[in-house]
């Protein structure tokens, strides 16, 4: 995890003050197609490490955030705009964050 972390912290200590991130990964929607572009509105953390954990510099401000608005809604609303402007289809999406590399099991699709 703090291998993961280290660009946003470099970024933050930088001076940055938002960021978009994009990856590609697997969809359980059924209504979203290989391809689709899924905004994350949200995320539920099932990694085994926490980018949390470990000793807090206080450079970077506090140890534990305000999670109620982790994706922030005007850049949201922003990227749904630019995509209706040239003619994207977009989806909104709960992001769970799992282990892996694996496939999930039905059990967790159907989840």
């Amino acid at each position: 995890m703090k291998q993961v972390t280290f660009p946003v912290r470099v970024m933050k200590y930088l001076g940055v003050t938002k960021l978009v991130v994009s990856n590609a990964s697997g969809g359980v929607n059924s209504d979203y197609e290989v391809g689709s572009v899924v905004i994350i509105k949200d995320h539920i953390n099932f990694f085994p490490e926490h980018p949390l954990r470990g000793k807090n510099d206080e450079r970077f401000g506090p140890r534990f955030l305000n999670m109620n608005e982790a994706y922030n809604k005007a850049m949201i609303q922003k990227a749904k705009v630019i995509a209706v402007e040239n003619n994207i289809t977009v989806h909104d999406g709960v992001y769970l964050g799992l282990q892996g590399p694996t496939f999930e099991t039905f059990a967790e699709y159907k989840w």
